[in-house]
């Protein structure tokens, strides 16, 4: 790596997507203080990818800044891969899912959309564990998400429309995942 190119410790990341897969665009969430991209392969071609990561590289060696790109794989279809013997879970089964490889401390976790299908108890406690892994092991969380009132556990708010940042700021009166209410 171009030893010019400076590295920031805090990452704001925008996902590309039709309306932000051009030079210009890249070039304007660069300038708005987008520091990592995100690449959702369950969406677009690999040749678009691959057109966004060259563009991303050519705009990090003109700025000289570190921009690094978190590629998202498609869903449970790589992340489980085929399951030989199906099983079927029933409402209100308890399940447990254990990693069995060594999970290791990410600096960033990106969380898409931790409420999205669930009932409300359910999200405030999978936001209580968002929270509680953040105090303990300090790490940075994104939380990608349509429903507005997350952003008053955040540090930071970032609105996108239409694949333009729209506010960017920092949350001086942030609140605890217990409580929000929506």
């Amino acid at each position: 790596m171009d030893s010019k190119i400076k590295r920031e410790k805090t990452k704001i990341v925008a996902t590309l997507g039709p309306s932000t897969s051009n030079y210009e665009m890249i070039s304007q969430l660069v300038d708005a203080g987008a520091s990592m991209f995100r690449l959702n392969t369950s969406h677009g071609t690999e040749e678009g990818h691959a057109a966004n990561i060259e563009i991303i590289r050519k705009i990090s060696q003109e700025t000289g800044k570190y921009i690094p790109i978190l590629i998202d794989l498609q869903g449970p279809k790589i992340r489980v891969g085929n399951i030989p013997n199906p099983i079927e879970i029933k409402e209100g089964q308890e399940i447990i899912l254990e990693a069995t490889d060594e999970v290791n401390n990410p600096d960033i976790l990106l969380a898409d959309e931790p409420t999205g299908a669930l009932d409300y108890n359910t999200s405030k406690d999978i936001l209580k564990l968002i929270e509680d892994v953040n105090k303990k092991y300090g790490n940075t969380i994104i939380i990608v998400t349509h429903n507005d009132a997350l952003k008053n556990m955040a540090d930071r708010v970032i609105t996108l429309r239409d694949g333009r940042i729209r506010k960017n700021y920092v949350n001086d009166n942030k609140i605890t995942a217990a409580d929000l209410e929506w």
